[in-house]
């Protein structure tokens, strides 16, 4: 009875442990894409440049999800815009993330969304510009804590011409981004919330 009582006592343990270690590997997220109607609504609101992703997994305990704008110009690292963080939730089914930005001559006017509100921002656009284009993941990305995934960009160039470069790897800064002379991109990590920069 001792034995019995004992293995099911380090059976339990062990379970919590997987459990504990499991963390957040199946947190996930992927594209979706928006039906003409929809296209249609987004459209009317005058924010031209939009992405729309579906979130489904668990974050582990004291695991808080980041989104962040960054800005980069002429390739280069520029600076780190606004974050949100501060997940209400933790267990995500089917729950939506989003990246909009809507650009004036001067300033680009930046909002990101996910279940527990939306945020925004503002960044100056250098006066040079002229040709723009977005993208963003193109399938379903798991995500690993600690690891920055690059979801959604925004480009310009001073040129007459731009890059059309896709994501690739999206632990990767894609391509076009070192290419053009200004960008704004959104990532997306997940990180323990004691180590989160406020």
């Amino acid at each position: 009875m001792k034995r019995m009582i004992l293995f099911l006592f380090l059976f339990v343990i062990l379970a919590a442990c997987a459990e504990e270690e499991k963390g957040n590997e199946d947190v996930t997220i992927k594209p979706i894409e928006l039906t003409d109607r929809e296209k249609k609504l987004v459209s009317a609101t005058g924010i031209s440049y939009t992405k729309y992703f579906e979130m489904n997994g668990s974050l582990g305990e004291g695991e808080d999800l980041v989104t962040t704008f960054t800005y980069y110009k002429d390739g280069e690292f520029l600076k780190g815009g606004s974050k949100m963080f501060g997940a209400l939730k933790t267990t995500y089914e089917d729950d939506l993330l989003s990246f909009a930005m809507l650009k004036d001559e001067e300033l680009a006017h930046l909002y990101m969304g996910d279940g527990n509100g939306l945020g925004g921002s503002k960044a100056t656009i250098p006066e040079d510009l002229g040709m723009s284009t977005y993208g963003g993941l193109s399938e379903k990305h798991t995500l690993v804590k600690g690891e920055e995934a690059y979801v959604a960009y925004w480009v310009a160039s001073g040129d007459n011409s731009i890059s059309s470069g896709g994501m690739g790897d999206p632990t990767k800064l894609p391509e076009v981004i070192k290419e053009e002379d200004f960008a704004i991109v959104m990532s997306v990590e997940i990180k323990d919330k004691e180590d989160i920069n406020h």
